[in-house]
């Protein structure tokens, strides 16, 4: 921090320097005084964004009386905001050229900082589009000669597949003896002839694998000696060491996994916050991360640390949301991303021997949110992986009797720009709460609670990192549950107190009995029960305050729902074109059938037999009728729970993923959402 303050004095110095008229007034006017009040704000708070009115209010203030003064306030208002990253830089630069000509020392630095910026924006870097569509896979990596991406086959049973980028060609490298194994992240060696992946086994346990590019066997070098998680980040640039984070008990490691014998060495530990990126500088001295000083993770600041352990240095330290991408090809400069302001902009940062030379120098504006950084190749492309903004909930008003429309489908009230998910009911219909996601805010869901008369919109401040597009309402009304890690790094079903924000984990991810992700969870309606899908597939009901399981609808299947009164269960279930029982990976053409069954036991009974159902299945609340998703359209069809013609609803939604339907049963929330995901290449050959 004292370096940060020391480089920010010596601005601030050469800027008084070069007005000059300041040192020629004498005794400090008024001007003066509030002038190096701001500039204490500025630089000895460090909170430039404060310091920005105020320098303001002495332009305003004494701009005609003292000219000098108020062109030094302006320039150093000017000088706050290019700091923070924000446009209205170059505007103050343009007011300082237009008001102030008589100031010359003042504009000289305006002009050179206009050129500056006009020369940047005649070589704004080009981006283009290398896949987009379903089946991409962010969790990959650009092979370094440009030609292939890796990641898991999103449309099949999670395979590692490389895709040429060339022809579209994908080339599968791994399989699995178990249903739910499946590829997570996976990088290529430095001379692209490997790859490293985590691969979930039989055991459920994750596992560094190494395989050849061109297939064959893998090699295991970790597997994970408790329940947890791991990723690996880098591969250092002589091939010998593997860069992966883990995640045991909550306890976040960075460690350096050797290729050749396997041995395992911890260079840090971290607590509960995790990096969201690691990169290994070229010469492989050093790694660079990200990291959230804070405990709500709004915030992330860059740090290297040395690969022998010896050091480590804080890079870029701000209140904006600071990421790394990777080091470019040359070792001196790192690429980061930062909302600093306001968009999600690309900067680079000289790094001379693992410390920052100078503040982040803006490469590319608004490259929207960074969901995946893949690496660059050798000759400068940087590519990276984005998620089109594309979910939201509409609200679809029948006539519970004919299932006739009563009025046009509407999204969800509120004034909301970004994503919205899951919009589900609560038991009495009073309010609906969904996730939601603004654009630049790095994919931080929020949860919102809507008041069904007012409209109001409430958003509880989750004390969760992050959790997936799932809601199921407590009984009560005044809990909920999210599916995904807490603020101390554990993952699983979270309650969730909507009066506070508070969450209380009730079920850890870990083992054959945790909730697989892809599937509803729902309360019973006394509030004793779970019903959720476990990683081996079956629907289990699971007592909260015991943990006692039983098995209720044995898998696989497609999705579930439970009647509102609690007895009874629709099940989508999926057949081969052979009469094999399969689950909502399958891709092969397949048939589709509802059943219901008591849930206390007793025979299932077929109600419905289609094709291409989706994993949206609700009651009505008469119990009488079951709502289902037809896809891809996106259509509607309401099923009688006694068997017979199913009827399509007047309501349609592209992407379709949710059904929730109002217990007065006039009102359907539908949530869509496509999947389209894209992968972008960034143009950075010029060394800009």
């Amino acid at each position: 921090m004292k370096t940060r303050i020391l480089m920010h004095v010596t601005t601030a110095a050469l800027l008084t320097a070069l007005s000059g008229s300041l040192a020629a007034q004498g005794p400090a006017s008024s001007a003066q005084a509030l002038l190096r009040t701001a500039t204490d704000t500025e630089v000895v708070d460090g909170d430039p964004k404060r310091a920005i009115p105020q320098y303001l209010a002495i332009v305003e203030r004494y701009g005609s009386t003292d000219r000098a003064t108020a062109a030094q306030a302006l320039l150093r208002a000017a000088e706050a905001y290019r700091k923070l990253g924000d446009p209205q830089a170059a505007r103050a630069y343009q007011r300082l050229v237009a008001q102030y000509p008589d100031q010359p020392s003042a504009l000289k630095v305006a002009r050179t900082r206009l050129s500056a910026t006009t020369a940047q924006a005649t070589t704004t870097p080009a981006v283009r589009s290398l896949w987009s569509g379903a089946d991409v896979d962010h969790r990959g990596r650009v092979s370094h000669d440009g030609r292939y991406l890796s990641g898991g086959d999103r449309t099949g049973r999670g395979m590692l597949m490389i895709r040429d980028l060339a022809t579209g060609e994908m080339t599968r490298l791994t399989s699995g003896t178990k249903p739910y194994e499946y590829v997570e992240h996976s990088i290529f060696s430095p001379d692209d002839t490997r790859l490293a992946y985590v691969w979930l086994n039989e055991r459920l346990r994750y596992d560094l694998r190494v395989i050849d590019r061109t297939g064959g066997q893998p090699r295991v070098l970790y597997e994970l000696p408790a329940k947890g998680w791991m990723q690996p980040f880098d591969w250092s640039p002589d091939g010998r060491h593997i860069a992966v984070q883990v995640n045991t008990d909550g306890v976040q490691k960075l460690v350096l996994v050797s290729v050749a014998d396997d041995a395992v060495r911890v260079l840090k530990t971290f607590d509960w916050r995790s990096p969201m990126n690691m990169s290994f500088s070229p010469d492989g001295r050093f790694i660079a991360y990200d990291h959230s000083p804070t405990d709500d993770g709004r915030a992330r600041d860059v740090f290297v640390i040395a690969v022998d352990g010896s050091r480590e240095a804080t890079l870029v330290d701000h209140t904006a949301h600071d990421q790394v991408l990777g080091w470019f090809p040359d070792g001196k400069r790192l690429l980061i991303t930062s909302d600093r302001s306001g968009s999600n902009d690309a900067y680079a940062l000289d790094v001379v021997d693992g410390r920052a030379a100078g503040e982040p120098r803006l490469v590319k504006r608004d490259i929207d949110f960074v969901a995946a950084p893949m690496g660059f190749t050798r000759r400068g492309e940087f590519v990276y992986g984005i998620r089109p903004r594309s979910a939201d909930v509409h609200i679809a008003s029948i006539d519970p009797t004919t299932g006739r429309a009563t009025a046009a489908e509407r999204p969800v009230g509120g004034g909301f720009t970004g994503n919205r998910f899951v919009g589900t009911w609560s038991p009495d219909g009073a309010s609906m709460a969904y996730l939601s996601s603004r654009p630049y805010q790095n994919n931080l869901r929020m949860l919102s609670v809507a008041s069904t008369h007012s409209g109001e919109v409430r958003t509880v401040p989750v004390a969760l990192n992050w959790f997936y597009p799932l809601v199921s309402w407590a009984p009560d009304g005044r809990h909920l549950i999210l599916d995904g890690q807490d603020v101390k790094g554990r993952f699983g079903l979270q309650r969730v107190d909507l009066s506070s924000g508070r969450v209380e984990l009730l079920l850890a991810a870990d083992g054959a009995d945790s909730a697989n992700s892809s599937y509803p969870v729902v309360h019973s309606p006394d509030g004793r029960f779970l019903y959720l899908v476990t990683q081996s597939g079956h629907v289990t009901r699971r007592e909260i305050a015991t943990g006692a399981t039983s098995v209720v609808a044995q898998g696989p299947i497609v999705t579930f729902a439970l009647s509102r009164d609690g007895r009874t269960l629709a099940v989508v279930r999926r057949r081969s074109a052979d009469g094999r029982a399969v689950d909502l990976t399958a891709t092969a053409p397949s048939t589709d059938i509802i059943e219901v069954a008591p849930v206390d036991g007793g025979p299932a009974r077929q109600v419905f037999t289609g094709s291409q159902l989706g994993q949206a299945l609700a009651w009505a609340p008469d119990g009488q009728s079951i709502y289902v998703a037809q896809m891809p359209a996106g259509t509607v069809w309401r099923v009688p729970a006694a068997g017979g013609p199913a009827q399509e609803l007047p309501m349609k939604v592209a992407g379709l993923t949710h059904i929730s339907v109002h217990p007065d049963g006039r009102q359907i929330a539908l949530s869509g959402r496509t999947q389209q995901r894209e992968v972008l290449a960034l143009d950075l050959r010029d060394g800009r």
